[in-house]
């Protein structure tokens, strides 16, 4: 057999497969003709494909070791060849694995090969090993292709990586340093057609993916390519847009209007940005000047539902709720599906007593995507109103604590319907909603339910109920405290004679941070003759009592508390709560304990629009800011009320 012969032989075996037999016909091939250099790089080739890396480098350095100078780079050019074709072949037969391991080899014969290096990027990629182990592969790259050598680099394979790196979505310092790199070529053009410069196609990339994370909630690495594509392409007013939006979410409302002014220069007519721009305006209580902008949005549009929106709520945050109605109206008009102007509208008619129509368009909450509450996802329907008899029914705690609180008030009313009452609850209320009157039994969310025939949302009685100012259910006590609490019961013990008063100054931030205080601006009340005052608060905000425990001012009881039965139990044994609007609030207002409530300028529907009494909690006494974020004022009017009450209590005593 001849030396063609023998090849044509040895690559038929190479392509079914066989390379033992491949390699056995060229080592025969070396005893017949041992000057011809290129069956030894076949054999090393073949000795690679069945895993001996040592034994093909063995084979091939032989030679290069034994050549004149003047061959060496001849001879590396020539097996660099021949396992180039050997890799594409198995790129082409979809064997990356064993295309990565050529191509490694080559790599060690021409580190400086930016076009192997790119290949090797590829099909890392797409084994979906690269920045598995580490990153050396991208940043060998991406030196390679900004030095000298890179002079021959194939465009259109930086191109492919360039584009397979930016759906690859990995943020890894490596990945941005070699997508860097690539803006040496400015010359590059990508994108539909080939028609965007790169740095643009990148800018834009960036911005898509940056959008995706947003809309996953992965804030900090949005951030991070937001800037990175404003960096190539400052021009962009969405890009301004977006990333004001994260700050303004995250409270940094100064860097959110800079950069919502930023791109109005950019873009005069862009509506999004004039109603973030407002509100943030509107958060930091600008609100004459929010106003503007969003009256500049209507003049571009006179029918731009979110402007409407906007508007509706701060005419609600200027107290001014007629103009905030006829503001969510106008939304109405120009979008009637728009779920959250309904509901809005709905919670706007409840706070000025308005029950029909407000628990009305109060059930569109659900169709509302801004919406607290996942919408239940059950096969059974909603119930009507119907006869429960021989029935099970589940109600569905919704939105807070305090919600569910309130709202369970309609249990014994649904009992009456007949059948068996199943409450679905959040796990701080299970053991406080057992005592319940007119629920049968409890479960925690997430919890597996038992079967069930018809169910409803416990906000959605109310209009089922047909419930209007007059006719609000509300018989006190409606819940019970526990017999036995979790925490330490001598901490309530006083061997004074002192009024025994629990304390709740800050509400969750969501949905209202103006709800909250600072526990400072107490520090006059807390010192009030004759009180005792014990901290009901939970969360963070209790680090804010170590200066007044120090003067023996207050005594933190809601840090051991491990639900609200527990909190009941403190309750019980309190002469007066005073909160803000909380869960503790609705908690003591729904044991018939004698309970005073702060609220803001503009306080949540349920407390109504103006009286210091409540048609839901009948000893509850209502404090209201006369103007926004004036704690001082209305907490002067509880000192004097307090004074009246321990006077009051001394002299029954």
């Amino acid at each position: 057999m001849n030396s063609i012969a023998w090849q044509q032989q040895a690559t038929e075996y190479l392509y079914e497969g066989k390379y033992q037999q491949a390699a056995t016909l060229y080592e025969q091939c070396i005893e017949v003709e041992p000057d011809q250099v290129s069956n030894y790089w076949h054999l090393g080739l073949m000795l690679l494909l069945q895993g001996q890396e040592e034994e093909a480098q063995s084979v091939w350095f032989s030679v290069l070791l034994e050549a004149e100078p003047e061959q060496v780079e001849v001879w590396s050019t020539e097996l660099l060849q021949i396992l180039t074709v050997e890799a594409e072949r198995q790129e082409s037969i979809a064997e990356p694995e064993i295309a990565w391991l050529v191509r490694q080899h080559m790599q060690q014969l021409a580190p400086e090969d930016s076009n192997n290096l790119l290949h090797l990027v590829l099909l890392a990629i797409q084994m979906e090993t690269l920045l598995l182990d580490d990153a050396s592969i991208l940043v060998d790259t991406s030196q390679s292709i900004q030095s000298a050598q890179a002079n021959g680099i194939d465009r259109n394979l930086l191109l492919q990586v360039l584009e397979q790196l930016l759906d690859f979505n990995s943020y890894h310092p490596a990945v941005f340093e070699f997508i860097d790199s690539c803006f040496a070529y400015s010359e590059l053009a990508v994108g539909v057609q080939n028609t965007l410069p790169i740095k643009t196609y990148v800018s834009q990339r960036y911005y898509n993916l940056g959008l995706a994370l947003q809309n996953q909630q992965k804030l900090d690495e949005a951030i991070d390519l937001y800037e990175r594509a404003l960096q190539l392409d400052p021009n962009s007013a969405e890009t301004y847009n977006n990333l004001g939006m994260i700050l303004q979410k995250r409270g940094q409302l100064d860097e959110a209007i800079h950069l919502y002014q930023k791109g109005l220069q950019i873009e005069p007519i862009f509506t999004g940005l004039y109603n973030n721009l407002g509100i943030a305006l509107q958060e930091q209580g600008k609100l004459d000047e929010a106003m503007a902008y969003y009256e500049k949005v209507l003049q571009f549009d006179s029918n731009d539902t979110k402007t409407y929106l906007n508007i509706g709520r701060l005419r609600k945050d200027q107290k001014r709720i007629e103009e905030a109605i006829s503001s969510y109206q106008s939304a109405l008009r120009a979008d009637y599906e728009c779920a959250e102007a309904h509901s809005y509208l709905g919670m706007m008619q409840l706070l000025i007593g308005n029950f029909d129509q407000g628990w009305s368009e109060y059930e569109w909450r659900w169709k509302d995507p801004q919406f607290s509450t996942p919408v239940p996802r059950f096969e059974q329907p909603l119930w009507d109103g119907s006869s429960l008899e021989g029935k099970k029914i589940l109600l569905l705690a919704e939105q807070g604590l305090g919600d569910a609180i309130q709202f369970i008030r309609y249990a014994p009313m649904v009992k009456n319907y007949g059948g068996t009452v199943v409450l679905e609850c959040h796990p701080p209320l299970g053991r406080l909603m057992r005592s319940s009157n007119g629920v049968d039994e409890v479960y925690i969310h997430y919890e597996p339910l038992p079967k069930f025939d018809v169910y409803v949302p416990l906000l959605s009685l109310p209009r089922i109920f047909g419930t209007q100012l007059d006719s609000v259910p509300n018989t006190v006590p409606y819940l019970q405290p526990p017999n036995q609490p979790n925490f330490e019961v001598n901490v309530l013990d006083d061997a004074s004679s002192n009024l025994k008063v629990g304390l709740v100054w800050a509400s969750s931030p969501i949905p209202d941070p103006k709800r909250s205080c600072a526990l400072a601006e107490f520090e006059t009340l807390l010192q009030s003759p004759g009180t005792s005052f014990f901290s009901l608060q939970k969360g963070p905000e209790v680090e804010q009592i170590k200066p007044f425990q120090e003067q023996n001012l207050i005594v933190d009881l809601g840090s051991d508390f491990q639900d609200l039965a527990d909190t009941a139990f403190a309750i019980s044994h309190l002469d007066l709560v005073i909160s803000v609007d909380t869960s503790v609030a609705h908690l003591a207002g729904a044991m018939g304990k004698p309970t005073w409530i702060l609220l803001p300028f503009v306080p949540d529907w349920r407390w109504l629009l103006e009286g210091n009494t409540s048609p839901w909690y009948p000893t509850v006494q209502l404090f209201r800011q006369a103007q926004p974020n004036d704690w001082q004022n209305t907490l002067r009017q509880v000192s004097v009320a307090l004074a009246h009450f321990v006077a009051e209590s001394t002299n029954l005593s």
